[in-house]
């Protein structure tokens, strides 16, 4: 081996180190369009827009919302009912600290330009402001129950899981921030005045620390403000799961609701559910109860129960909550041992009322809903070397398991060994459920009387994939 071979050998095995003990570390990279060495090919207009941008700022650094609807570093949009679109831009200059003089540690700053065209039709900039984190997450317009479209950004911010939502009103060629909202997570939805859309902020107060909810919106007026008295939540929420906005029933009618799926601890979920009464927001706690008194939710989860959210389960338009109940022969396991049941409850102001017993797969491959007679009757085991589930009659423990009833075999295709899998699924009495891009199941639906099912309640019994809940 040459002597320039092994140098270069040298400085890419340093070099794979380097990668390796980044990603080891628990840092995060983050590649935003504008670390790229080659940015996304700009259109015509976008680069009439670019240059009248660079014109106004300078040499600039083009930067990307990371998710939503509009991804582009130029978001076009109506903003003053004018016959033609204005430009919204995200980037970064970078700004002298030194008053004017060279200096060697320049400071990036974030900043949105608004721009507009000419009487000629040229583009020009017309109004620049500071942005408030240091990334843009997200762009949204909504009118918020006002006449004119107002833009809702989120910024991510360095060293804080929260982000900054900022509501920003365009009018006569002038940008103005009205409200400034420190969250882990929002939506925009109509949830407390029907037609006309709220900003929902789910966070935590600035001095309790406790986490809230807080409504968001325009008055008669047009004057942006907090719409109703700010929610306290569980004192139990450690993080944010999934927020999701639905209908629950109250009486015969249905109206809105919110899941607040939130980490409590170690292993364990909850849910709040939260309410507009017509004229404050309340949380579940205030009138629902279950046969015991109790309200609330909860759930576990662990190598053999996934994280799922709530969902409308059983797709009658209303919200159902998971929650999880080891199944039998598994109750006095600990709690990583457990293999478990999900409940699904039906949200009602009367009531809790529960809408489904399921069992999901470990890699929610399949959700499997259990008929009333399998109810306490039927549990089961996991076979993960060949991703497998065996549904049994109940015993006395998992030791005593001797009646099978039903099992399913989940065979990815990207599996190195897949082809080996599917021969063995074959030649074991297994048969093609369902196949997609990604996945085969298998079932083999085992004949007998009274606990197996029939091929009619299999179809009904046995879903794949659920991505609802995930």
């Amino acid at each position: 081996m040459t002597a320039l071979r092994r140098s270069g050998m040298k400085i890419l095995l340093c070099l794979c180190l380097v990668l390796s003990a980044v990603l080891n570390s628990g840092c995060s990279i983050n590649f935003s369009a504008g670390d790229m060495l080659t940015p996304p090919k700009l259109t015509d207009e976008q680069t009439e827009i670019y240059n009248a941008l660079t014109e106004s700022a300078g040499r600039v650094n083009l930067r990307y919302p990371r998710m939503g609807d509009y991804r582009s570093a130029f978001v076009m949009k109506n903003l003053d009912d004018e016959y033609s679109n204005e430009a919204i831009v995200f980037y970064e200059s970078t700004l002298d600290i030194n008053n004017g003089k060279p200096s060697e540690n320049p400071i990036s700053r974030l900043r949105i330009c608004f721009l507009d065209k000419d009487g000629e039709g040229k583009w020009r900039s017309v109004y620049e402001i500071p942005a408030e984190g240091t990334d843009v997450d997200s762009v949204s317009f909504s009118r918020l129950g006002s006449n004119k479209e107002r833009i809702i950004i989120s910024f991510s911010v360095l060293n804080s899981a929260d982000k900054i939502v900022s509501v920003i009103d365009y009018s006569n060629g002038i940008a103005r921030t009205l409200y400034k909202i420190s969250c882990s997570s929002y939506l925009i939805n109509e949830f407390t005045r029907k037609g006309e859309e709220d900003l929902l902020c789910f966070g935590r107060d600035k001095e309790t620390k406790t986490a809230e909810f807080s409504a968001f919106g325009c008055n008669k007026e047009g004057e942006f403000e907090r719409l109703y008295n700010s929610l306290q939540l569980s004192g139990e929420i450690s993080d944010y799961g999934r927020v999701t906005i639905g209908e629950c029933m109250s009486g015969d009618e249905a109206k809105s609701c919110i899941a607040i799926d939130y980490l409590k601890s170690e292993n364990l979920y909850g849910t709040e559910m939260v309410y507009f009464t017509g004229k404050t927001i309340v949380s579940a706690e205030t009138f629902v109860r279950d046969d015991k008194g109790q309200s609330g939710y909860t759930r576990r989860f662990n190598s053999y129960t996934p994280v799922i959210y709530s969902t409308d389960i059983d797709d009658d338009e209303i919200l159902d909550v998971p929650v999880t109940k080891p199944m039998p022969c598994y109750e006095n396991l600990t709690v990583p041992e457990q293999v478990n049941a999900v409940l699904w409850y039906r949200q009602s102001s009367e009531s809790i009322e529960k809408s489904a017993y399921t069992f999901i797969a470990p890699d929610k491959s399949f959700t499997l809903y259990f008929p009333g007679r399998w109810e306490g009757m039927v549990t089961a085991t996991i076979n993960a070397a060949v991703n497998e589930v065996v549904f049994w009659m109940a015993a006395e423990s998992i030791e005593k398991l001797d009646y099978p009833v039903l099992k399913i075999r989940v065979v990815r295709k990207n599996d190195d060994s897949a082809q080996t899998k599917r021969e063995d699924a074959e030649k074991t009495g297994f048969r093609i459920y369902s196949e997609d891009q990604e996945k085969t199941v298998y079932v083999n639906n085992l004949i007998g009387e009274g606990l197996p099912l029939t091929e009619a309640e299999l179809k009904v019994a046995l879903k794949v994939s659920r991505p609802d809940y995930e």
